[in-house]
């Protein structure tokens, strides 16, 4: 075997570079995509990880309580525990500084008396501290790492700017610490703090965020987590301090599922650039195959031979994709770095790029497997080739790769069953959705040779009519050349249906959150401590709302509280509201119950509204029990309805703000929701309050048009994947259309050379080539918009409901579908034309020896 690949199939690398660099590079990209993904997924995993751990130092346990915090006494009862060694509570807040060159900055409030056991705080020019513990007695004093006070010009006695919860307020540092230990967390962005002063800066109340547990030498954790839940009892979470990246790395997950099908999508497109490939390859070399089988190769050498063509392909695309993969990382890490950061206030900062090893070998072995899929069925094809009909000049074997009945009537029969059986009842895990949407996809593979024969069968009068007999010829290409043809609209089609897939999801989301926000965002005004309507650093005292009140022109002040609980191991968003208010001014888009039911069973009562893709995850419905942790021990809450909600991917629970606050003992208020009086300006009322409030809190003030407006940045925000990945898709299909039909119009120069010693002129020919182009964009075009929304309704209506519970109303995407059709038409031209040009160069007697 070896002998033949390296005689014969080097020599026909070099003899067709072009084609076989334009066919690797559909398995450069799909191996690149996905190395890029994993290498900047493991890139931010790990720096989550490195975070968590030099945050919470020798910490093996943390304990929290929820949102309303933990009362200062745990501490001692946690103390008290035997086999604990240390308990240190800490308050942690990420904010902004005034300077927004600057950036946020973590901020630890810590007992720095006990603290120095937990974390290290290696300050410069410490042994020219007198008192290096004491100097940070004073609330408005702070330490700042090396890194952060060399970026923003910073040193000892400096003073920074930091929003807090009291508004802006200035603070001097007292100390910097050396990159080491604590001072590397956040790529240096972190600063340290008194922790009373902390709590009072931040709106803590007498409540810590958490404590930081070291166990003595010898004890584990299996032996001291019975006594510590124990000694709290109820309401309280002990837990390693890594789990408390979770939330980070869900969101992280979730936009590698995207870049992870992009690059399948890159990888499929390939096999069938390989197929087109190979697939001209048997056909030009069919008299080599003649030969070698005269000689007394076997069919199965000849298999081998083709498919150790494919193997060294695909091996040459992998090395490169991996190779190409580890630049995309580093484009790929950052942007989801800036996700992370935007969502969360977190900058996280990576030194560089971990190469996952695994995976980049996982990658490698999937560039492979696609090349040799690719090739199997035209090496199987020249296995069989005839060695008489091959060794005769002129004849051609019709080899069975073209359409046929019996895979026409399955691919229809999958095709059906697959809708059906998609949204059935049994098919409501990920594992299966992810099944059938395989065996959709098939079924349609399967379909499209005998619906490509078709529709250019149809294209034959249209073209005739507007071209001539070179549109005639054109479309009789296709017809009689039906297994290229259906390898080249295969390419094209399942890259445009990709893309109209990613599409589908885009502009079914837009319409449907549009129509959502409507009845979301009804409130005049929002008054948060957040310039975000995403992040919460701080809270507001109930005690707010009163002040809020007395301005002139507030008819109606509701307290909104948000916070993401933990249930079946997802994080849902449990939301308290004034009930009776909240109605009053919002009609909830009900799917299940009536307004009248959640009055009477929800105000000041156990009952709970859920949003339909919470139902949908955890298969409850109206009248269910659900039993929920809080800090007052599990409570059982009744659903009184389902309302359409989209706040958050794992649902979210609307509870009545008595309830919440009792079983919460928590009375802090994220966003207040006003409603004005008839007849006053809301932009005048929103100065009012600014006046009033903004030099005692740091809060902002959105009238309910620049509060759309938020919504409608973060929207877009959310569909900038989306948009990349239509990109990537369109890149793809762009690729498949351009090699397919560089590669079929250089291998054809002997059909040229016979069009041209019949009498046709150069010109003629040309356009006739052209105008098979432009047919095959079209057949592309229409089996692309075809597949696209039948995998587009699919997606939208059933696949994507497993993942988030969420079902969109199906939205066609007519602008993108329309748009496809001249940009693909372009295409097939500028594709066409160059290899045209040089195969009407060609001398017609060396253009009939072409083989």
């Amino acid at each position: 075997m070896l002998t033949p690949l390296r005689r014969i199939s080097i020599a026909e690398f070099r003899k067709h570079l072009l084609r076989n660099v334009l066919t690797t590079f559909g398995i450069i990209l799909g191996v690149a995509i996905f190395s890029a993904m994993r290498s900047a997924n493991s890139s931010l995993e790990k720096s989550l990880s490195d975070t968590i751990g030099q945050i919470a130092g020798k910490a093996v346990l943390q304990v929290t309580a929820g949102p309303g915090g933990l009362p200062e006494d745990v501490v001692d009862k946690v103390r008290a525990v035997r086999g604990v060694n240390a308990a240190v509570p800490v308050i942690e807040a990420v904010v902004h500084t005034s300077d927004a060159a600057q950036g946020n900055i973590l901020i630890l409030g810590v007992d720095m008396a006990g603290d120095g056991s937990m974390r290290d705080y290696a300050l410069e020019g410490e042994e020219a501290v007198s008192d290096p513990l004491g100097f940070l007695a004073q609330p408005d004093s702070i330490m700042v790492s090396q890194e952060f006070a060399a970026r923003n010009n910073l040193s000892e006695d400096s003073s920074i700017e930091l929003v807090t919860a009291l508004g802006k307020k200035q603070f001097t540092v007292k100390a910097i610490m050396q990159p080491k230990g604590i001072a590397k967390a956040f790529g240096g962005n972190i600063g340290v703090m008194d922790l009373y002063a902390a709590e009072f800066v931040f709106g803590r109340g007498r409540n810590f965020d958490r404590v930081d547990i070291t166990l003595q030498p010898g004890m584990k954790i299996d032996d001291v987590l019975p006594q510590l839940q124990s000694s709290l009892g109820p309401g309280y979470k002990i837990e390693p301090p890594l789990r408390r990246g979770r939330q980070t790395e869900s969101l992280i997950g979730g936009y590698s599922r995207l870049l992870f099908f992009s690059s399948l999508l890159a990888l499929l497109i390939g096999v069938f650039l390989i197929f087109n490939a190979f697939s001209v390859s048997v056909t030009q070399r069919r008299v080599q195959i003649g030969i070698l089988r005269a000689l007394g190769q076997t069919r199965v050498q000849i298999q081998g031979l083709f498919l150790g063509e494919s193997l060294i392909l695909g091996a040459i695309g992998s090395v490169v994709g991996v190779v190409a993969g580890v630049w995309m990382g580093h484009g790929t890490m950052l942007f989801m770095s800036r996700v992370v950061e935007q969502n969360y206030g977190i900058p996280i900062h990576i030194e560089k790029l971990q190469v996952d090893k695994l995976w980049a070998g996982i990658a490698f072995l999937l560039g492979i497997t696609a090349s040799v899929a690719g090739a199997f069925l035209p090496a199987r094809a020249a296995g069989h080739v005839d060695p008489a009909l091959a060794l005769q000049r002129g004849k051609y074997q019709v080899l069975s790769l073209g359409e046929n009945r019996f895979r026409r009537w399955v691919g229809m029969g999958l095709a059906i069953a697959c809708m059906a059986g998609g949204f059935s009842p049994w098919a409501k895990s990920i594992q299966v959705q992810l099944v059938i949407f395989s065996v959709l996809f098939v079924s349609l593979t399967l379909l499209v040779p005998w619906l490509s024969h078709l529709l250019a069968s149809v294209l034959r009068w249209p073209m005739g009519l507007l071209f001539g007999a070179e549109g005639r010829l054109a479309s009789d290409s296709l017809v009689q050349a039906p297994r290229r043809t259906s390898a080249t609209v295969a390419a094209l089609t399942f890259g445009l249906a990709c893309t109209l897939v990613m599409a589908s999801f885009g502009v079914s989301i837009k319409a449907s959150l549009t129509r959502w926000e409507d009845f979301a965002i009804n409130p005049d005004l929002n008054v948060s401590a957040s310039e975000s309507l995403t992040a919460h650093t701080f809270q507001f005292p109930a005690s707010l709302g009163e002040e809020l009140k007395k301005v002139p022109g507030v008819r109606q002040v509701d307290s909104l509280r948000m916070l993401e609980i933990e249930y079946h191991e997802r994080n849902p968003l449990l939301v308290s509201i004034e009930l009776n208010q909240w109605l009053r001014r919002s009609t909830p888009l009900l799917e299940e119950g009536r307004i009248d039911d959640l009055i009477s069973s929800m105000i000041g009562k156990n009952g709970v509204l859920i949003s339909n893709n919470f139902a949908r995850l955890f298969n409850v419905r109206k009248g269910s029990r659900i039993l929920l942790d809080t800090p007052t021990g599990p409570q059982q809450f009744e659903v009184v309805g389902v309302q359409v909600d989209y706040m958050s991917e794992s649902g979210s629970l609307l509870i009545d703000r008595q309830t919440y606050e009792r079983f919460w003992k928590d009375d802090r208020v994220d966003d207040f929701q006003l409603m004005i009086e008839p007849g006053y300006d809301p932009d005048n009322v929103k100065r009012a309050i600014q006046s009033r409030l903004a030099g005692s809190h740091n809060l902002f003030v959105l009238t309910n048009k620049e509060m759309r407006a938020e919504f409608t940045r973060l929207l877009d925000q959310f569909l900038k994947l989306q948009y990349a990945e239509m990109i990537i898709a369109v890149l793809v299909a762009t690729l498949g259309i351009v090699n397919s039909l560089i590669v079929s119009i250089t291998e054809r120069k002997r059909e040229i050379g016979i069009l041209r010693a019949l009498g046709g002129e150069r010109g003629q020919v040309r356009k006739a080539i052209m105008l098979e182009a432009v047919c095959i964009g079209l057949v592309g075009v229409a089996l692309g918009i075809a597949s696209g929304t039948v995998l587009g309704y699919y997606s939208v209506a059933s696949l994507n409901a497993v993942f988030n519970g969420w079902v969109f109303p199906y939205r066609f995407p007519t602008l993108w579908s329309l748009s496809l059709i001249p940009a693909v038409i372009v295409i097939s031209l500028l594709a066409a034309w160059y290899p045209c040009s040089v195969a009407l160069k060609s001398a017609i007697v060396d253009a009939l020896k072409y083989e």
